[in-house]
Formats: C-alpha cells, structure tokens, sequence
C-alpha cells in the first residue's frame, strides 16, 4: 500500500513542497514543488526531484542519496522545525 506525506519548507525564494511515497516504509517516490512553471527553482528542484527518483528505481539506498543531498549550501540558509535548511537539495535530502 502505498503512503505519502506532504512537507512544506519555507525557503527565501519560496514554498518548497517536498511529498516522499512509501511502500511497506521504503521510499519508493519523491515528488517535489517550487515556483511558477517555468521558474528557475521550479526546474531546479525537479530536477532534483527526477534525479533522486532516478537512483530510487536503481536501487540506491535512502542513506546514500541523503549523503549527497545533506549539507549542500547556497546563499540563504532558513530554519524548519528548528532545524536549519542549508539549500533545497539539503531540505529534500533531509525529509528523506
């Protein structure tokens, strides 16, 4: 059965939505949402979003994917949770 939550990162250039689908508790999908279409952080995330879903299907593990995601820094850091959100690719790896 599949399952799916819904994370919503304010970032400085915008609301980054981040939806992780599970199967019996693996991630099995990551759709992610940033910007007006046609934006640059919209392309840019789903990049991210394609890439990540890519090494999914090939079977590369959470814990490597975060490793490569996790602690990548742009210029304007925010917090969630109380946690602080170096980048989208940091927060994407991080909801992960």
């Amino acid at each position: 059965m599949l399952s799916g939550k819904t994370h919503s990162v304010r970032m400085p250039c915008g609301s980054l939505k981040v939806t992780v689908n599970r199967i019996d508790g693996e991630v099995v999908e990551v759709r992610a949402r940033m910007g007006k279409n046609g934006s640059c952080a919209r392309c840019f995330v789903e990049s991210i979003q394609e890439l990540v879903n890519l090494c999914v299907g090939y079977g590369a593990s959470v814990e490597e994917i975060k490793k490569v995601l996790c602690g990548m820094r742009c210029g304007s850091p925010a917090w969630h949770d109380g946690v602080q959100v170096l980048s989208c690719p940091d927060a994407i790896g991080g909801l992960l």
